[in-house]
Formats: structure tokens, sequence, C-alpha cells
């Protein structure tokens, strides 16, 4: 993507404009930025509301942001889809109730991405398509958050949410980000052309960067002095701690010199026996830890040997039962072959004729009724 900076200008704060009029941009205004401002690559129109929002996992109906948008808005404000498409041209024309949703909507309505493509939900009481999700991004883009955000085709919004009461905003993107203001000045001229009597309000995406940074830049300052502050409160309490441990000592110090010790002596042996308790707790604590981390080791060992065990022994039981299993299935295939070795061979039996058949019938009918 080349480098490019974008600004934004819109219907903000309608009192502060001359002569209060009541102006509300259009999508006559964006071609016309278009085609008579030069040093832009690309701009778009858009706007947000609130309504509210049904389907999925939703136990009741909540309100979420709902973004109309043109199949260009993708590509300025840098979007990515996770699955799915984004809004085309043919549905802003057709008013076709579509959708994208955000990273953080797919989730709480669907639960997920791919459980929320080519499913339906309903804005304002009205069946919309979900034709795709965007990726999580964690930043606003042209003022809007996308993850918190239902997009829908502009003109579908104008139909069917906003109508009259569309308060949109145009976003211009600037082919060289060192040309911003130029492309401001222009971008005025040709609004000013069609609202003589209107001021606009200017919103450049890189002026907020700079003072993001030099936001950034005095909270680390901030945190810099503050850090240097602990250090020498800790450095002073340090001190103190040490000045209280040689003054209790004075009386011993008062024997080393009256015994012929001299200062550097005596410091020696305050240095010597600070060195010997710092290494003795070094060696103590060294040794600590190696004994907590191989009490650890052979906690888990014993479990690892324990649920091995188990683990073979149900193995083992597995095992042995399946062999139980196939030698009962040997066993019974040996005996359904014996079974079929010694059975008798069948003898040729006369079929026996209608008369026969006739005579056979009356006699069992015969003995039934004897019976």
């Amino acid at each position: 993507m080349p480098d490019m900076g974008s600004f934004f200008g819109g219907q903000s704060d309608m009192e502060e404009r001359m002569n209060q009029e009541n102006i509300t941009l259009s999508e006559d205004d964006v071609d016309d930025i278009e085609t008579f401002a030069s040093g832009i690559s690309a701009a778009t129109i858009s706007y947000t509301t609130k309504s509210s929002v049904d389907g999925g996992d939703l136990d009741e109906a909540d309100t979420y942001t709902i973004a109309g948008v043109k199949s260009n808005y993708e590509t300025i404000s840098n979007l990515s889809l996770a699955v799915g498409s984004f809004i085309t041209d043919d549905d802003d024309e057709n008013k076709e109730k579509v959708c994208v949703l955000g990273a953080s909507v797919a989730e709480e309505i669907f639960g997920s991405a791919i459980e929320a493509y080519g499913s339906v939900i309903y804005i304002d009481d009205r069946l919309y398509v979900v034709n795709g999700v965007l990726e999580s991004m964690g930043t606003v883009a042209s003022g809007i958050s996308p993850d918190d955000s239902i997009f829908i085709p502009y003109a579908t919004g104008v139909k069917y949410l906003v109508g009259s009461s569309v308060g949109p905003t145009i976003t211009v993107l600037a082919a060289d980000v060192n040309n911003v203001e130029g492309v401001i000045e222009e971008v005025t001229e040709v609004l000013a052309t069609s609202y003589p009597n209107a001021e606009f309000t200017f919103e450049d995406a890189g002026s907020k960067m700079e003072a993001a940074e030099a936001s950034n830049q005095i909270l680390t300052m901030l945190l810099i002095a503050m850090a240097a502050i602990v250090f020498v409160v800790g450095g002073i309490g340090i001190m103190n701690v040490l000045f209280v441990s040689v003054k209790e000592r004075t009386n011993e110090i008062g024997i080393l010199k009256a015994i012929g010790c001299s200062k550097r002596d005596i410091l020696l042996e305050f240095l010597a026996e600070a060195a010997a308790i710092s290494l003795i707790g070094g060696v103590l604590g060294n040794l600590a830890s190696l004994a907590v981390s191989v009490a650890l080791l052979l906690v888990g060992l014993l479990l690892w040997f324990f649920v091995n065990r188990a683990s073979s022994r149900a193995n083992e039981q597995i095992e042995l039962l399946q062999a139980l299993l196939d030698q009962q299935k040997r066993q019974n295939a040996l005996l359904r072959r014996l079974c079929e070795a010694n059975a008798p061979e069948k003898e040729d039996v006369a079929e026996p004729t209608v008369a026969g058949k006739a005579k056979g019938e009356d006699e069992f009918i015969r003995l039934v009724a004897e019976r």
C-alpha cells in the first residue's frame, strides 16, 4: 500500500457553521472531490448510527453500531476479512439487506466467525444476511471501531434505518502524506463551491498520530521520573538501615580502636562481614532453590511413574481382554466347523403327489378333530 495520509471532513458541529445552514453531505460531493481535487487517491462517504440487533445466540435484542459504507471503504480503511466478502457496488445499488460483522460482534452474537458467516441477524426487525466477518483490528478506522460495528450498504441504511436524518462523513485518502494540508485546502474549495456559507471541520489522521506520539513521550518521561524517585527513596532507606546498623556497633568500634585497629582495618572488617553474609545468604538461597527444584522433580517423577504404571496396567488389561475375545472367536469358529463336519448328509426325498398331499391333509384334519 503506498505511503498515504488520510483525513476526514464531515457534518460536524452544525451550530458552528455560518448562517446555521442545515447541510448534509452527499455522494455528489464525493464525486466532486474526486473530480476537482488533485492529490487524492480515493474518497468515500459513510455514516454511523445505533440500532437494535437480534439473532444468533442473543437472548434478547441488543444495541450495536451500524455503519453505512461504500464498497471502497474496505480499501480506504485497510480492513481485512477473516471470512466472506465485503459490501459490493451491486449490494449498494440494489439496497440489498446484507451485512459484514466486526470480529467482536461476531463473537458476541454467534460465538465465532465461522458460525456467523452465512447466518442471518435482525437489524431493526429486518432480516440481514451475514456476507462476511472482519479480522480483529483493535483500532479505530475512519472514526469507526471495526471490531464493534456492523457494516451495511450505504443506500440500504439510508432507506431502512436513518432516512433523511443521515449525517455522513466524507473520508479522503491523500496520495502524498506530505501534501495533506494542500489537499485539505483543495477539498475546502470544492465544498465551498457547493456550500458557500458553510464551514467544515477537518480531522487529520497524521496530526492525531503526532499528538499520540507526544502523549506517549510525556508518559515515558513521567515513568522515568517516577522510577528515579523510587530509586532515590530506596537508596535513602538502605543508607538509613546501614547507618543504624553501624550506630548500634559503636561500642565494638571503640574497643577495636582501643586495641590499636585503624579505620582501614575496621572498614575492612565491616566489608568482610557484609560480603560473608551476602555470600552465605546467596549460597543458602541457591541450596534452598536447588532442594526445592529436586523435590519438585522427584514429585513429578513419582507422579509420572504412577500415571505411567496405571496406564500400563490398563493397556495390559485391554490387551488381555482382546486376547480372550480372539480366543473365544477361534473356539466358536472351530465348534462351527466341527458341527458342519458331523452333520448328516441330506437324503433325497421324493416330492409327494397332489393326491398324497390331499390325503395327508385329510388325515391331519381328522386327527385334529378326534383330539
